[in-house]
């Protein structure tokens, strides 16, 4: 029986009655919630290891150019890695609401069951990969 990071056993049965394929997932919640308050706690870690690292911003630059260039080239590493984190750590609280909520694995957008392998690559994500995909077609053509 296959099992995926989070626990969670995926048996695929075709249903002779309406031909669809049924998914059945035992989801190990505690585990799930363990996971997401792991990964929140790490990044909130990093976050903080990131506010001390930049907090330097108002010093002077190096005189020297090369050494001005990795400065402000880490800088802007710091800088894109914060935005990342102000990205994921909601999606991440989402999640553990969603979980304490008991509609985590629910797509927001179409109310259908989020594949258990989407949910242990994307433990945070809130649509199935029809819905996503519909999103990011929609993004892109917005974008334009």
């Amino acid at each position: 029986m296959p099992s995926g990071f989070y626990g969670c056993h995926l048996i695929q049965a075709v249903s002779t009655l309406s031909g669809q394929l049924l998914k059945y997932c035992s989801v190990n919640e505690a585990e799930i919630k363990a996971s997401l308050e792991a990964a929140r706690d790490a990044m909130l870690a990093r976050r903080e290891r990131i506010a001390r690292h930049t907090e330097h911003r108002e010093t002077p630059l190096p005189q020297d150019f090369a050494e001005q260039a990795v400065e402000r080239e880490n800088e802007e590493t710091m800088l894109a890695l914060q935005e990342e984190m102000n990205v994921q750590l909601p999606r991440i609280e989402r999640a553990l609401a969603r979980l304490a909520a008991g509609t985590y694995g629910e797509c927001e957008s179409c109310g259908e069951d989020i594949d258990p392998m989407r949910l242990e690559a994307l433990p945070a994500t809130t649509m199935c990969v029809e819905c996503a995909r519909a999103n990011d077609e929609k993004m892109a053509a917005g974008a334009h």
